[in-house]
């Protein structure tokens, strides 16, 4: 990538107990560009969560770190505490997907606002709620002026997270990382979401790396997309090569869970489960739920496999029609 922003290559993270090691996320590489959208999709338990954690250096003390988290090409994993309150916010900042329990309920919106903008930027309380004004009409809550001296109780689940967003935003960052953001949110609210990230990412040039579950939201949302299983990034590339030309059996399995207006069949589901990461597989972790897995598969890890933009890490692989194989 000419363009990346953040750039996390062969992260790992662990955790250590009294009989055990959990393996929660291995070698995970991808980029994030500037002015980009990127989904970074899988199941629950995957390390999709964990991995924004990393960026954002909130990892739990007993966490361990391997592996490289680069802004702008400056590493950050090894920032001290001080350095790293300077990066959240003004450089990275994060939408979580509850926004209820991101607010304090003893304070207005103004006072909230008012106290992280001061945090980071030089400027008067007055000109900060000020400010708060104007970021709540750029996310397009409705009237701004009065909604600042409300509690968080006295909002929907919708306009909360458009509050989360403009303090998110507050700041300036560079790059936007969305938990989950519309997952509490019913089908019309979402597409509101949805809509007003994409416009904030072409108008304020704001690298967004969204999270989810949900390929229909990726698909309508995010330029690329990459797929994590297990900890690991098993597929990547712009959203029109991934939807149209899987190439990784987790991802065909995904893209054939998801429900169609007019379905006749039973719903599709990926057999098995994940696996147990406190003991790391041999080979690729998702070859006990493959229909396609053979003995290399279970003793030995495949390595990526590049195709123009589009990469993939599996030995049983088609190769997308028109693409020629880079590495």
């Amino acid at each position: 990538m000419t363009d990346s922003l953040l750039s996390v290559r062969n992260l790992s993270i662990q955790f250590e107990n009294f009989s055990s090691t959990i393996h929660a996320v291995n070698g995970c590489s991808f980029e994030l560009n500037r002015g980009e959208i990127l989904g970074l999709v899988g199941e629950s338990g995957c390390g999709k969560s964990l991995t924004s954690t990393a960026c954002l250096g909130l990892l739990p003390d007993n966490a361990i770190l391997n592996g490289s988290i680069c802004l702008e090409g400056q590493p950050l994993e090894l920032l001290s505490a001080q350095e790293w309150a300077r990066v959240r916010g003004d450089d990275i900042a994060m939408i979580f997907q509850n926004p209820m329990t991101a607010l304090n309920p003893y304070f207005t919106i103004e006072q909230q606002m008012a106290d992280i903008i001061l945090a980071h930027r030089k400027i008067s309380r007055k000109k900060a709620k000020l400010e708060a004004i104007r970021l709540l009409d750029m996310v397009h809550l409705p009237e701004p002026k009065q909604a600042v001296k409300k509690y968080p109780h006295q909002f929907s689940g919708g306009q909360l997270q458009r509050i989360m967003i403009a303090i998110a935003l507050s700041c300036e960052p560079k790059v936007l990382i969305a938990d989950e953001p519309t997952t509490a949110l019913d089908v019309t609210i979402q597409a509101q979401i949805i809509l007003l990230l994409r416009e904030l990412a072409e108008k304020q040039n704001i690298s967004i790396l969204f999270i989810t579950h949900d390929l229909s939201v990726v698909a309508s949302l995010c330029d690329r997309v990459a797929v994590m299983y297990a900890g690991t990034i098993v597929e990547q590339g712009p959203i029109e090569s991934l939807f149209n030309s899987p190439m990784h059996p987790y991802t065909k399995g995904l893209l054939n869970s998801v429900p169609a207006i007019g379905l006749t069949h039973e719903l599709y589901a990926i057999p098995g489960s994940v696996p147990d990461m406190r003991t790391k597989p041999q080979g690729c972790a998702f070859a006990s739920r493959c229909h396609a897995a053979t003995d290399l598969c279970l003793s030995a890890a495949p390595e990526a496999k590049q195709y123009n933009a589009h990469q993939v890490l599996c030995f049983h692989h088609q190769p997308p029609k028109q693409q020629k194989q880079i590495a």
